[in-house]
């Protein structure tokens, strides 16, 4: 049997007459939608453009009609499925949509068929023929979608008024209109009286809305924190009983046997205010009262004891959401709070509020981990939310690659200087902040008249401003370290650091604790003065321990930062030089995670040490999450791009594609690090003359302005970027310099050298014939399969993280709640455990799917499995070629 048809409102059929490209005003009469788009001079090519649109949209039409049943008549249209609930629709004659007066915009025929071809936007929607129309616009071209963009606003434009006047009349109340009538029942009958006012909360649910003065306290005593008004947008008076009509308040009760006067408490939602009375019995406590609350009403207390105000779940959970995404608590007040003649503050809300929602965010946390009690908790811990990639399952032998960084803006002003004191701790946030407990060997040798001085680099490239001296200026904590895995930028730990600079003291605690957590696996870890680290680690005698405790440790310099570096620095620490960590990684991370923290930061700078730690371990917390949520997307458009580039050099490679894929990852590992060594020998062996010492300069800053601005193209609009552009204006000026002072030595060139010849000498791209570009081809091959090798592992690793999380978290939480509460708890947690665990399993099988890329015919053939064991191998040696990388010849231990 076929669907009654129904159309949006406002919609007419399409008469022959009219031309595509015109439409009816609000007022039925005909117009040209864009007459006064098209009168410039490429008027001709955009009408042809319009008429693209138009077809385009007809093309869609036409292609969704599979799904569309077409009348015996031969001109109407009706889907196959509604949009929306139709089943609970009214589609008889009483509907005004349907009805047939004779200001209708459309009409029926005795079958409900329609007189004509419905114009684009008037078919039923359907979800096939919503994939059809889309499809068509996901690329438009720029000028049709121009074209788009004006006709959006076209339509805009033209029902302005309109809409305007829609908003008034709903937020007034409509009580005048004749046929008004009281929603009220007075003993089961009807009421009759005139309604006054209007409750809004009811009307959004398309339920009675209009009562009269007495229906209206009846209401507002019956519901809670409906928003009622009248014309004046005033509340109804509250309900007044007894002799003397003293106010009474609805009450809510702790139990049957709850009695006295109680106590008064305002209760605040997103639809409206009102005050009640609580009342307990001699037997519960406030506490108990508070369960009773949220676990009946969703009210949320803004404290235990003697609460003034209590706010509902869906209000708390938003404005939670908000803060963790970085919005202040004030904006959130004042959004839900303020009114036209007081701010957030000034109606006494904003720290009530604010005291609710850092209370809600301690029992969130709880709750994503299934921390239901003392004993849990004392169990399993607190919980962290950490990369699930990069920890793995509980065999996981891959190495763990992560980095560290320090954020001056994360500072927080000292008490003296407006900053907040310490009234408390939030126990949770110490997943997250650490402090070091390694011995600080700067200071103990200090403290024993000695002097070690730690070399670094030859660019003495400091941290921060560490440079500078060490001064206060009224803060009490100078800045945030922070590690996180270098890959995913998924943050692990977090350090106040109570003074100027970045002391290695931090980096020292960041080893310790990744040789211990990732015990029988590879670390690397990152940093923008691994050169300095390194030294004071040798200085200070605790590099040979770190060597003989960890299976393979290595140290690289952030992509990014180590163009700040000399030149000995990016041989021995650059991502680029080093083998081990493959091509996709820069180790950059870091600074996105400033990016992400940074609106959010300057609100913490004066709160209370504990408030401070609990806003950046909610925001932190998550940027963990969302990091989590597209990590196996991220990581298959990563692989995409390897196998893109692998497939690229198979095809230069033609033939000679089995040699490279035949050589040993061993000795292409040997082979670039005799060379880098070679390099960092020979730049002061041979006695070069002064032009040519010149001229290597002039390339060495060459390479480095052309790296600069392959990154600025990456990753434009960071602090780093703004960094960068600093340091390309430095680097050309220093540039010019050279050159004219090459450009005036003996024997001088003819033409003089530019910039341009020296950047196309080095960026010119080598041919097969030339003596080494085989060996660069191979060196090219085994850095693609080292990230074909560590991304097959972080996907392998979503799997063992989360399948050892349902074994050793989730079993344990579940074992736990057998017999322990009432079968209600019970009944909740085990819900509630069910509904995250889904969403882990979601994970593992995105992650198990994405492993199928692997296998698919034109990837398979461009990564071998014995040489990704190869990479294995050497990750898991000991003596591994990749260990010693960062050390000279001459400090070999």
């Amino acid at each position: 049997m076929q669907r009654p048809t129904t159309t949006a409102p406002n919609r007419r059929p399409r008469t022959s007459a009219e031309a595509p490209g015109s439409n009816r005003n609000f007022n039925g009469n005909p117009i040209d939608i864009w007459a006064d788009e098209l009168s410039d001079s490429d008027a001709s090519g955009d009408t042809e453009a319009l008429e693209a649109v138009l077809a385009l949209e007809e093309a869609a039409m036409a292609e969704g009609a599979d799904l569309v049943e077409v009348s015996s008549t031969g001109n109407s249209v009706a889907c196959g499925s509604d949009f929306g609930h139709s089943d609970s629709m009214d589609l008889g004659a009483e509907d005004p949509m349907l009805s047939s007066d004779s200001d209708s915009e459309f009409e029926t025929d005795s079958e409900g068929n329609n007189d004509g071809d419905y114009v684009d936007d008037a078919t039923e929607w359907n979800e096939g023929l919503h994939n059809a129309y889309t499809e068509q616009f996901n690329e438009a071209p720029p000028t049709l979608w121009k074209l788009q963009r004006q006709k959006f606003l076209k339509d805009f434009e033209k029902l302005l008024h309109p809409l305007l006047t829609a908003i008034v009349q709903w937020e007034t109340t409509d009580a005048s209109a004749p046929h008004r009538q009281c929603s009220g029942l007075i003993e089961g009958v009807k009421c009759t009286k005139k309604p006054s006012f209007r409750c809004y909360t009811c009307a959004a649910n398309h339920s009675a809305n209009h009562f009269c003065d007495d229906c209206s306290i009846l209401h507002q005593w019956n519901t809670r924190c409906h928003h009622l008004g009248n014309s004046e947008n005033k509340s109804p008076p509250l309900r007044m009983t007894g002799e003397n009509k003293s106010a009474r308040f609805p009450e809510i009760r702790c139990c049957s046997q709850a009695s006295g006067g109680g106590r008064i408490v305002k209760l605040h939602s997103l639809t409206g205010s009102e005050i009640i009375r609580l009342k307990r019995c001699q037997f519960h406590d406030h506490g108990d009262m508070c369960v009773v609350m949220v676990r009946e009403f969703g009210f949320f207390p803004s404290q235990i004891q003697n609460t003034p105000h209590a706010f509902s779940y869906s209000l708390l959970s938003l404005s939670l959401k908000l803060r963790r995404l970085g919005t202040a608590f004030q904006a959130s007040a004042e959004a839900f709070f303020g009114t036209e003649l007081k701010d957030a503050k000034a109606t006494g809300l904003y720290q009530p509020f604010m005291d609710a929602v850092r209370q809600l965010a301690v029992l969130w946390h709880h709750k994503h981990h299934g921390l239901f009690s003392p004993d849990i908790v004392k169990e399993l811990g607190l919980g962290q939310t950490v990369c699930p990639a990069c920890v793995g399952g509980e065999n996981a032998d891959t190495p763990a690659i992560f980095n560290m960084d320090g954020f001056e803006s994360a500072n927080k002003k000292s008490k003296e200087h407006g900053g907040g004191g310490s009234h408390g701790h939030f126990g949770y946030t110490s997943v997250l902040f650490k402090t070091p407990t390694v011995k600080n060997v700067v200071e103990e040798a200090k403290s024993k008249g000695k002097q070690v001085r730690v070399a670094g680099c030859e660019s003495q490239h400091k941290a921060g401003t560490e440079a500078a001296a060490i001064k206060s200026n009224g803060k009490d904590v100078s800045r945030i370290i922070h590690i996180g895995c270098a890959t995913h930028s998924i943050v692990h730990r977090v350090y106040d650091v109570p003074f100027g600079g970045e002391p290695l003291w931090y980096s020292d605690d960041a080893i310790a604790w990744g040789l211990d957590c990732f015990f029988g696996r590879a670390f690397v870890l990152g940093y923008d003065v691994a050169c300095k680290e390194l030294s004071h680690l040798v200085a200070h005698h605790q590099f040979e321990r770190i060597i003989e405790r960890a299976l393979l440790f290595m140290l690289f310099i952030p992509a990014m930062h180590v163009y700040a570096h000399g030149k000995d620095c990016q041989c021995l620490f650059s991502p680029r030089q080093i083998h081990g960590l493959g091509k996709t990684l820069d180790g950059e991370g870091v600074e996105r995670y400033h990016s992400y923290l940074s609106p959010s930061i300057g609100l913490t700078q004066q709160e209370t040490a504990e408030n401070r730690h609990m806003d950046i371990f909610s925001v932190t917390d998550q940027y963990n999450q969302s990091k989590i949520r597209g990590l196996v997307s991220w990581t298959v458009r990563k692989l995409s791009g390897v196998f893109a580039e692998l497939d690229g050099l198979r095809v230069i490679l033609g033939n000679s594609w089995r040699i490279v894929e035949d050589s040993k990852y061993e000795d292409t590992v040997k082979e670039t690090t005799s060379g880098r060594h070679q390099l960092l020998e020979g730049l002061g062996a041979k006695l070069l003359s002064n032009k040519e010492q010149l001229r290597l300069q002039i390339d060495d800053l060459a390479r480095t302005i052309v790296a600069i601005d392959k990154h600025l193209k990456r990753g434009p609009g960071t602090k780093m970027a703004s960094r960068l552009k600093k340091a390309l204006s430095t680097t050309f000026a220093s540039l010019y310099y050279k050159l004219a002072d090459y450009n005036e030595l003996e024997p001088k060139e003819s033409p003089p050298l530019k910039f341009a010849d020296v950047k196309a000498a080095l960026t010119q791209v080598p041919t097969l014939a030339e003596p080494n570009q085989m060996k660069a081809l191979v060196n090219v091959y085994w850095r693609l399969s080292e990230d074909v090798y560590h991304h097959r592992n972080y996907l392998k690793n979503v799997i063992g993280y989360y399948k050892s999380r349902l074994e050793n978290h989730w079993s344990v939480v579940l074992h736990s709640l057998a017999g322990v509460g009432e079968a209600r708890e019970v009944e909740a947690w085990q819900q509630t455990v069910k509904r995250r665990t889904k969403v882990e399993d979601e994970y593992s099988n995105q992650a198990a799917c994405a492993l199928e890329m692997f296998e698919e015919v034109g990837n398979a053939m461009l990564w071998k499995e014995a040489n990704l064991m190869q990479i294995h191998t050497a990750f898991t040696s000991k003596d591994s070629v990749l260990s010693f990388q960062n050390l000279r010849p001459t400090q070999r231990i």
